[in-house]
């Protein structure tokens, strides 16, 4: 436990300079950084699903997580409301990755297909919306504060779970998230959110902001679980090992993704 902390103490103080950079930074540059990390983050993907005996084109999946990314750029250059398409297409593909690994169906063809575009969706079609919020009005610090939080969320439910954890929320999809962890992210995001939003004047009224950090504590914890449950069927306990500590990208990755789509729609339903 106390290795596991250094770990991850010393990925974050790596890690979270040069996203604070890439965030203040923002166009081409962010981007850039983005798709590298969603394009990790699909090798990921696609090394698991060779776990079970399927055979994406890893070259295809990187290249089509790439032009989603970039499209997203070059829809951030002139800020427009965007569809809720890709997200829904993002859930869509997370479902289908989840089933078709976990069926016992002979592999063909058709799937390694399905496989290979439903990696990039799921992955790409929510890191789209990074370079979105970002080119909206306040976008650096509407992004800073999705990561924010979420990061806040997950490390405080990750503590509160080892310290006071006793009920498994989910044991069939994750043997260490409880109940009681889960419950002191959620809180945390209901204090936080309303504290940056109103500090930052980016919302004015409490019950937005309450709303948001209610929102925010639920759709992280649910992205969690969804790629939990990916990685549980693939027989995966980390995604991949390239951030000490935390696992893979994919680990860090599976509570914001969701996280920046929902902080866009808010911010342009209710706020611009």
């Amino acid at each position: 436990m106390v290795l596991q902390v250094r770990l991850r103490l010393i990925t974050a103080s790596v890690a979270l300079p040069i996203l604070a950079i890439l965030v203040f930074w923002g166009g081409w540059l962010f981007s850039l950084g983005i798709a590298v990390v969603a394009a990790v983050a699909v090798i990921e993907i696609c090394n698991m699903a060779r776990s079970g005996g399927f055979y994406p084109l890893s070259i295809v999946s990187v290249f089509s997580v790439v032009l989603i990314v970039c499209i997203g750029y070059f829809l951030s250059q002139d800020p427009l409301y965007i569809f809720p398409v890709p997200v829904i297409l993002a859930t869509a593909s997370l479902v289908y990755l989840t089933w078709v690994i976990a069926s016992n169906n002979p592999v063909s063809w058709i799937s390694n297909i399905g496989v290979t575009i439903a990696c990039p969706c799921y992955v790409g079609c929510l890191m789209f919306y990074a370079p979105i919020l970002r080119g909206i009005d306040q976008g650096t610090l509407w992004v800073l504060v999705t990561l924010t939080v979420t990061f806040a969320v997950d490390t405080g439910a990750l503590y509160a779970g080892k310290k006071f954890g006793k009920n498994l929320m989910v044991p069939s999809i994750s043997p260490s998230k409880t109940w009681e962890g889960a419950v002191a992210g959620f809180i945390l995001s209901i204090v936080l959110t309303p504290m940056l939003v109103i500090f930052l004047d980016l919302i004015d009224s409490l019950y937005l902001a309450l709303g948001l950090g209610f929102l925010i504590g639920i759709v992280g914890q649910l992205g969690d679980l969804a790629e939990s449950k990916l990685k549980r069927v693939a027989g995966f306990k980390d995604s991949g090992v390239l951030m000490p500590g935390h696992g893979g990208v994919l680990d860090r990755l599976d509570s914001v993704v969701f996280n920046l789509a929902l902080v866009y729609y808010f911010v342009i339903w209710t706020i611009q």
